[in-house]
């Protein structure tokens, strides 16, 4: 019989998270953006602890982080 591992559920109440988004394909990125805010707030991240930076391109998202 297989074993069932169950994870807690992810607690963000005390953390602070950045998020680095490229301009380029923005209908792409937006939505990702958009989800990963929807993801951290459901999980208790509060908005004031999430700093997005947006950049131009794919070159920068490195230089960003």
């Amino acid at each position: 019989m297989p074993r069932t591992i169950q994870f807690p559920e992810p607690r963000g109440e005390n953390l602070r998270i950045g998020v680095v988004v490229a301009r380029f394909n923005q209908a792409v990125t937006d939505a990702l953006l958009a989800g990963a805010m929807e993801g951290l707030t459901k999980h208790g991240v509060a908005d004031d602890s999430i700093d997005v930076v947006i950049v131009p391109g794919a070159f920068e998202l490195p230089i960003s982080a």
